[in-house]
């Protein structure tokens, strides 16, 4: 009935920024749970009824084994991981990037790395994605952040150290 978290931060509002983060990310958190890699998680997917999150559109959502890799492209292109644009393999860290970029752009009202094209947004993945850290108000959701955006897979954070470091940031 509110719309989606798209509209939400289009219309600069900040009323609940935090609520809204723990609800995404405890609803992600219950996914990996369960090995579910949603693979599509953007603003859009994103509803919001009663002020709550309800995560949608699970059309490209797929189990997953810890260690599986996976080759199919699917997603939003503006909140698809750089291995997936790259159309290398990937894994359920993909979604990590995924929340980086909604969390960013969450708490900013801005899309951390925005473009208007598919080829403009593939140069700017070879050539490195720079991303404007001063626009979050707050140093440790920064460095939390950080740690999501990590263009490379191998050293971006991993959900159990993310679960750890999220509920030690929740306090």
């Amino acid at each position: 009935e509110s719309g989606d978290l798209s509209q939400y931060i289009k219309n600069q509002i900040y009323t609940y920024d935090d609520k809204y983060f723990y609800e995404i990310f405890n609803g992600l958190e219950y996914l990996f749970k369960n090995s579910i890699l949603h693979r599509d998680i953007k603003p859009q997917n994103i509803l919001i009824t009663n002020n709550t999150i309800k995560i949608s559109d699970f059309g490209f959502a797929k189990t997953f084994e810890k260690n599986e890799l996976i080759t199919t492209v699917c997603g939003s292109p503006l909140y698809m991981a750089p291995e997936i644009i790259k159309n290398k393999e990937y894994d359920h860290k993909s979604d990590i990037w995924s929340l980086g970029v909604i969390i960013f752009e969450l708490f900013s009202k801005k899309h951390p790395y925005y473009t208007t094209s598919k080829k403009k947004l593939l140069n700017n993945i070879k050539n490195g994605i720079h991303i404007d850290y001063s626009l979050i108000n707050d140093l440790k959701l920064t460095l939390f952040i950080k740690e999501l955006l990590n263009e490379n897979p191998i050293e971006r954070i991993a959900w159990i150290q993310l679960f750890e470091e999220f509920h030690y940031y929740k306090d």
